[in-house]
């Protein structure tokens, strides 16, 4: 029979949670002298808090034909089905406590209704807030109610207490819960030219409304901003409710109505912004126009543009169609509506002229007109191209104003003059002449001789000021040197293309940049002359129409070649330390340096080969034995400058008959005796090719 196993809780661990209850007697403080008098300073000591009692479940499991032993051992147990005892255990252990999240925000603003009226020139407002306080304890709300004066406050439960919080005032909620505050305030109005203007700052709250009412006979209301809004009533009191934006902000305006008389009536004022723009061979305008038209509507609209100039752009709301029509000295650029517009209404205009630099003499800058406005007024900002200078040589209707008056500021570099005007007509006369670049460059000449050949790399540093240019040309006094590559040595895209013209000696490299090189710029040249034996002539670059040039020389060469210096006149020697700590040639090496300014002539190198330099290590290895000693020779040798095809061996004649020499590539032993029964012998180990750098030989023999 398979034994049955159940759960047995012991006594001992299940009697004290029943005993939960009970009064526990603790244990007597150290503080107190035998008999329970108090010590010293133990009169005011607090015994400590006895710590909880922590209760785990235990689960013995014990097979049903072995309970009786294992329950002899006990004094006491209860035996009962688990799920009983899991019922039991739930009703006297709580859950574990957990502790609760704080909330976000200590409070909220969840409802704000605001009625008003107007009383002369101030309005008169009554709230009603509805405020819920979420954290435990003490809170504070933040109210950024701005430009109000507050008459009156009084809250649900108590007096209203404010404190200053981040600028501004903050209610002050003794306990969790909701509340409900009440405000008066008073806003007072502007006073504008023909339109009252009401404008404050609420708290922000999900459902927030301001209802206003407005003696508003004969007037015409709008609020002035994002927040949606609708007008009630008839024409003895109108309400206005707004419901502000998510910023809280409140903007109303009203004026007087408009009456419209008869067709044709319109009055247009205009405001205008204009930015011109100067460059070689070209001017370009874009006109801003912000209209007001008053008393009547209109369905079109009429501009005047200079003659000599295109319409490139026309943008706006509302246009069905337009033409230009030929009117004397003037365009005359005809605008019809879909729809008839009054009040604000703006127009971009964007047109292009020609600006011949080659005509001698000032020339006037194109502006666009309306025509039939009372009033024009506006602001010219004028820009140009670095390569230009400007003059002004008259104007008409016009004020110098400094850059930081126009509305996008005056940080951009290529402003150069800045107007305002009143009314129309006005004219500007500019003189824009071409400003003549200056150029300086640093050339660093790096020339690298091999046998036959020298490697030349030519780094141009270019300083442009002034005035950008779009190409540039090198001049190389040597026809010979054939061109392997001209590019921006970083790797950018600085080049477009370039060419070689080669004629009386010399040839002239013609680059022509992506875009206008201005500030900065670098170029590199790498080229090579074959043919090069006893002597080079290195030519130098020269930069046509540089007003400075300036040149570093490195020059550096195979160890088997010697160079001296047969030529230098207008260069400075500069050691080769010198230019290593001014990282000139990065990763190039150099055992001649020079630098110079100007045009000097082309310095002249010699060239000769180096003799070959032998050197030689011997290690012996000796052993000894009763009638004979065995040696073992290792020679390193260490050949530079040239590779040689025979080395030498010299050793005393009386070993001749037991030497034995090996070595890599060898080709021939020749044994060369001294004259006269020399008592050394000379051995030239032939190689099968010259060799250069490391080579070792092995030396052994006997003797007894």
């Amino acid at each position: 029979m398979t034994p049955i196993v159940l759960v047995v809780m012991l006594l001992f661990a299940f009697l004290p949670l029943l005993g939960m209850g009970e009064n526990q007697t603790a244990s007597p403080s150290p503080l107190l002298k035998e008999g329970g008098r108090e010590t010293g300073d133990a009169k005011d000591a607090v015994p400590p808090p006895a710590p909880p009692i922590e209760r785990s479940e235990h689960l013995v499991y014990v097979p049903y034909d072995r309970l009786e032993g294992v329950m002899a051992n006990e004094e006491k147990a209860v035996i009962m089905p688990y799920r009983d005892f899991l019922t039991l255990w739930g009703e006297i252990t709580p859950p574990p406590r957990q502790e609760e999240e704080p909330p976000p925000v200590e409070a909220t603003l969840t409802v704000a209704d605001y009625t008003g009226r107007i009383e002369g020139n101030t309005v008169y407002f009554e709230g009603k807030l509805a405020i819920e306080a979420l954290k435990d304890g003490w809170s504070l709300l933040p109210l950024p109610f701005g430009n109000v004066v507050f008459t009156d406050l009084s809250l649900s439960e108590g007096v209203p207490t404010f404190t200053k919080r981040a600028g501004t005032y903050a209610l002050v909620l003794p306990r969790k819960g909701a509340y409900h505050l009440s405000v008066r305030f008073v806003v007072p109005l502007i006073e504008e030219p023909g339109q009252r203007v009401l404008r404050f700052t609420l708290p922000p709250a999900p459902l927030s409304r301001v209802e206003v009412a407005i003696p508003a006979e004969g007037m015409r209301i709008r609020p002035d901003g994002v927040s949606p809004w609708r007008i009630e009533g008839g024409e003895g009191e109108r309400r206005v409710r707004i419901f502000p934006s998510e910023g809280g902000r409140v903007e109303l305006l009203w004026s007087p109505e408009i009456v419209t008389p008869t067709e044709n009536e319109s009055r247009t004022f205009v405001s205008a912004e204009v930015a011109i723009m100067l460059r070689d061979g070209l001017l370009h305008n874009e006109t801003t126009l912000h209209f007001d038209i008053l008393q009547a509507p209109t369905g079109r609209l009429t501009l005047h543009l200079p003659k000599g100039t295109n319409l490139l752009d026309l943008r706006g709301k509302n246009i069905k169609r337009w033409e230009i029509r030929e009117d004397g000295e003037t365009q005359e650029l005809v605008i019809d509506l879909f729809e008839k517009i009054i009040g604000h209404y703006e127009l971009e205009v964007e047109l292009e002229g020609e600006n011949d630099l080659d005509r001698p003499g000032a020339r006037a800058l194109p502006f666009v007109h309306v025509a039939g406005a009372v009033r024009e007024k506006g602001i010219v900002a004028i820009r140009k191209d670095a390569g230009l200078k400007v003059v002004p040589e008259g104007e008409q209707g016009l004020v110098r104003i400094p850059f930081s008056d126009l509305p996008e500021g005056g940080e951009d570099p290529r402003l150069v003059l800045a107007y305002r005007y009143r009314a129309s007509p006005i004219e500007l006369r500019l003189a824009v002449i071409r400003r003549t670049p200056r150029i300086e460059t640093v050339a660093k000449t790096h020339l690298f001789l091999e046998t036959g050949r020298a490697r030349i790399e030519y780094t141009l540093d270019y300083d442009i000021q002034e005035a950008g240019i779009f190409h540039t040309r090198i001049e190389i006094p040597d026809e010979t040197l054939r061109i392997h590559s001209v590019a921006d040595p970083s790797g950018g895209d600085t080049i477009e293309d370039y060419r070689i013209e080669r004629s009386g000696g010399s040839q002239t490299i013609e680059i022509d940049f992506r875009r206008i090189a201005l500030g900065e710029t670098r170029l590199q040249i790498v080229g090579e002359i074959e043919g090069v034996h006893d002597a080079i002539a290195l030519p130098l670059p020269s930069v046509e129409g540089a007003q400075r040039q300036r040149g570093w020389i490195g020059v550096d060469a195979i160890d088997k070649l010697k160079v001296r210096t047969l030529a230098a006149e207008g260069l400075r020697p500069v050691s080769a330390m010198e230019l290593s700590s001014r990282n000139l040639f990065p990763k190039r090496r150099t055992i001649l340096g020079f630098r110079y300014e100007g045009h000097p002539p082309n310095p002249r190198f010699g060239l000769e080969a180096r003799a070959p330099k032998v050197t030689a290590e011997v290690w012996n290895r000796i052993e000894i034995a009763e009638n004979l000693m065995k040696v073992e020779a290792t020679v390193h040798f260490d050949i530079r400058y040239a590779g040689v095809a025979t080395l030498s061996v010299a050793y005393p004649a009386a070993i001749e008959s037991s030497l034995h020499i090996s070595g890599e590539e060898i080709k021939e032993k020749r044994i060369v005796k001294r004259e006269g029964g020399a008592v050394e012998v000379v051995t030239e180990i032939v190689l099968q090719r010259e060799t250069i750098g490391d080579y070792v030989l092995r030396i052994s023999y006997e003797q007894e």
